[in-house]
């Protein structure tokens, strides 16, 4: 029995263990404006309001997808889309 239990207790121990830290989620994945200009639409629409324009080589967060379109972030805390072939 001793030995049973000094087989299970570290594997408890390390499976427990493994469990606790911080619940973070997946990080957001990071991509780069590439024209001059971009851009960023406050929705999928043709007629869709410009929330932000960004400049190239200005850095974003990927935040959503949808097809070819991506949901971003940007520095400033600006939420837009765009499409995907626009960020490198």
């Amino acid at each position: 029995m001793k030995r049973l239990i000094g087989i299970l207790a570290p594997g408890l121990l390390l499976w427990i263990g493994c469990g606790l830290g911080t619940d973070e989620g997946p990080k957001p994945a990071e991509a780069f404006v590439g024209p001059v200009e971009l851009e960023i639409l406050g929705e999928l629409a043709p007629d869709a309001p410009v929330v932000a324009t960004l400049h190239h080589g200005d850095r974003v967060e990927i935040i959503g997808r949808r097809r070819r379109f991506v949901k971003i972030r940007a520095a400033g805390g600006a939420e837009g889309w765009t499409d995907g072939r626009r960020l490198l």
